[in-house]
């Protein structure tokens, strides 16, 4: 998390003042071509809250510095909101810059950018820095537009080599919260950065850094994927601990409207990195789990209950059926889930906590 601060000059002193706050995701490398030809993509990602509540964003600047001059962006794009312009290509300094300074427009808070890095052969590891910079306005008749940069620039520091996810077998989570269209806008801000919290208190309860996980995220969901050979027999009751506990504190003393309740499920398989995300059947079973008519009235029948949990039947009978933690097998009732127009059916299970 980094600080987005404006600067005053006052007399001969500067003054600075907190504009609001810069969440950044952990920086992703990976293989954009041939080792040969030594291409790197990059993934960052952020999430900027400005400050006070009632301000809001006009425009973004995102830079990257690289320390090796040799070093350069080959390719550069965003995904979800895109840039009004982007500058650097084929240097080792570049950017992209997001909305305009029209105060009527909000081009959003959440940024994605990518860029294909070309990296000289002898070069083990690629460092440099990543700064944001914003343009602010507050108030609203007699409103006035400030410009903020981040206060300390995010290091950036990855083993080219070495960071790559390999293929292997792996346990994936995915969780969505249910009804996430009934927020409006600001209301569905707020609710997503609880949900990213809870998440984040989940994989720590489990004993996970978030630098071993592999995640993707979407409005009102994420899809996570956990480091190869774990011991599932101990992780997958923590998980299920860990996400009664998170969502009972994120909605202790919240009104029925503002609750978070969520989806989750489990599957294990064979998964490997390629350019846009993780690939192999896990991740596309947790996605069709969670959107099946099973998992959605788990949680309308039990309309007390924070969380409903659907793992396929491989977890089932290799972890839940042997009675490992907390979780009894009794707990879970068997489901076929059935989507024809994905071409989908598997046997699952369904658990939903008791209320007390």
């Amino acid at each position: 998390m980094g600080e987005l601060v404006t600067v005053r000059r006052i007399g001969w002193r500067e003054r600075t003042a907190r504009a609001g706050t810069v969440g950044c995701e952990t920086p992703l490398l990976y293989p954009a071509g041939p080792p040969d030809q030594r291409l790197f993509g990059l993934r960052l990602a952020f999430d900027l809250t400005p400050r006070p509540r009632r301000a809001r964003l006009v425009a973004v600047f995102v830079r990257v510095s690289l320390d090796d001059p040799r070093s350069r962006a080959v390719l550069m794009e965003a995904d979800g909101v895109q840039p009004a312009s982007a500058e650097g290509l084929q240097e080792h300094r570049f950017g992209w810059f997001f909305g305009g300074f029209d105060r009527r427009k909000d081009p959003g808070t959440r940024y994605v950018v990518k860029a294909v890095i070309q990296a000289p052969e002898d070069l083990e590891t690629i460092t440099g820095t990543v700064r944001v910079d914003a343009s602010i306005v507050r108030g609203h008749l007699r409103s006035r537009i400030d410009h903020a940069t981040m206060r300390d620039p995010a290091p950036l520091d990855l083993r080219p080599a070495g960071i790559l996810p390999t293929a292997a077998v792996r346990l994936c989570l995915g969780a969505d919260i249910e009804r996430f269209s009934r927020f409006r806008t600001p209301e569905a801000a707020v609710a997503g950065q609880r949900f990213a919290g809870v998440m984040a208190e989940v994989r720590e309860r489990a004993g996970f850094d978030e630098a071993q996980v592999g995640l993707e995220r979407s409005g009102d969901g994420q899809t996570a994927v956990f480091p190869p050979a774990i011991d599932e027999s101990r992780t997958i009751p923590l998980l299920v601990e860990g996400m009664a506990d998170a969502l009972a504190r994120a909605n202790a003393d919240r009104p029925a409207q503002d609750r978070i309740r969520v989806r989750v499920a489990l599957d294990r398989g064979h998964i490997s990195w390629a350019a846009n995300g993780w690939v192999g059947d896990p991740p596309i079973v947790v996605r069709r789990l969670l959107d099946s008519t099973a998992a959605r009235q788990a949680l309308a029948d039990h309309p007390g209950a924070d969380f409903a949990l659907v793992v396929s039947d491989v977890i089932y009978r290799d972890v839940i059926a042997h009675g490992y933690g907390n979780l009894s097998p009794r707990a879970f009732r068997m489901v076929h889930v059935d989507i024809p127009a994905k071409n989908f059916t598997e046997l699952a299970w369904i658990y939903v906590p008791a209320v007390t």
